[in-house]
Parts: structure tokens; C-alpha cells; sequence
């Protein structure tokens, strides 16, 4: 999958040994390496257990994700048809994941991790593990929040444009 990302022609590969980063990214003795080294770094440091609560929170954004599409879906298709069957069970859960992602990222991450650490108001300071993870933690669930709040943005513009379409054509049919 890393050969998609970085945009490999499907079936090429390099060695990965050319010293760009590029071609780390698309070797086939590199890549390997490239993700299972930060794995084998989080398991023997104990902090996997942390990326619990952002694994959960994505898997919830799938499926709000997976309702908004059915709802895009159904306005698209039939403009009658009303929209809370799918549009409210996804606002609800994107409304609920969000919350718990921000509250991940800025009071247990940020504040209660990193920033309490750095003013030096715990009472014993973080591992360099633990920091590191409150930090990439904190990144991950800002792009999931970015990410989640974007899709439904660019959902609700695509709801909005194909339901002004269908009133405007009740006002003023073309037929009279």
C-alpha cells in the first residue's frame, strides 16, 4: 500500500537502497522497515495501548463516513426521498466522535500530557515514549477531526446544491 501513497507505478519496485526518500518509501527491502519499525517501537515501549481510544475513534468516522455516503446517496438519487433515515444517525456519531477525538487531543494529550509535563506541574515528569506518543496522538486525531469535519462539509454542499436544484425546478417548471 506504501507504493500507492508515494505514487509507484503498480508492479515497479526499487531496492530502496538510493538514499532518497523516495526510493526508501518504495523499496522493497526499505518499506517493510519503514512500517514495521514504528510498530515494533510502540509495542516494546507500552504506549500501543494508547492508540486505542484514536483506533476506536476512526473506526467510528468510518461509519459515519459510510452514512454520510448512504445519504449523498439517497439525495442524489431521489430528491423526494426525506434524509433523516442516514443523516441523523451520521450527525449523531460524527457529532459524538469528534467531541471524544477533541477531547482526546487537547485535554489528555496536549494538556494533561504535554503541557502540564513542560510547566513542569506533574509530579513525575513523562518518559520520552510517552511524550512522543501524547504528540503523535495529538497530530493523529487532529487530521482525523480535519478530515471527518471536511467529508461532511463537502457532503452537506452536495446535499444542499442537489436540493436547490429540486426546489428551484418546483417553483419554475420549464413546461409553462
Amino acid at each position: 500500500m506504501m507504493e500507492e501513497i508515494v505514487g509507484l507505478p503498480a508492479g515497479e519496485t526499487d531496492t530502496g537502497l538510493n538514499g532518497n526518500i523516495g526510493s526508501i518509501a518504495r523499496g522493497r527491502y526499505t518499506n517493510p522497515l519503514v512500517q514495521t519499525i514504528p510498530a515494533y517501537l510502540l509495542v516494546v515501549s507500552g504506549q500501543w495501548v494508547t492508540l486505542w481510544a484514536l483506533f476506536g475513534g476512526a473506526n467510528q468516522l468510518l461509519a459515519a463516513l459510510a452514512l454520510l455516503t448512504g445519504t449523498v446517496w439517497i439525495a442524489n438519487w431521489d430528491k423526494t426521498k426525506q434524509l433523516a433515515t442516514t443523516g441523523v444517525p451520521m450527525a449523531l456519531m460524527v457529532t459524538i466522535t469528534v467531541f471524544g477525538l477533541a477531547w482526546l487531543v487537547f485535554y489528555e494529550n496536549l494538556y494533561s500530557n504535554l503541557y502540564l509535563h513542560f510547566t513542569g506541574a506533574l509530579e513525575e515528569p513523562l518518559a520520552a515514549e510517552a511524550l512522543a506518543s501524547s504528540a503523535v496522538q495529538a497530530i493523529l486525531g487532529l487530521v482525523l477531526i480535519t478530515l471527518a469535519l471536511l467529508l461532511v462539509r463537502i457532503g452537506y454542499q452536495n446535499i444542499r446544491e442537489v436540493r436547490s436544484d429540486a426546489d428551484r425546478a418546483a417553483v419554475n417548471p420549464s413546461d409553462d
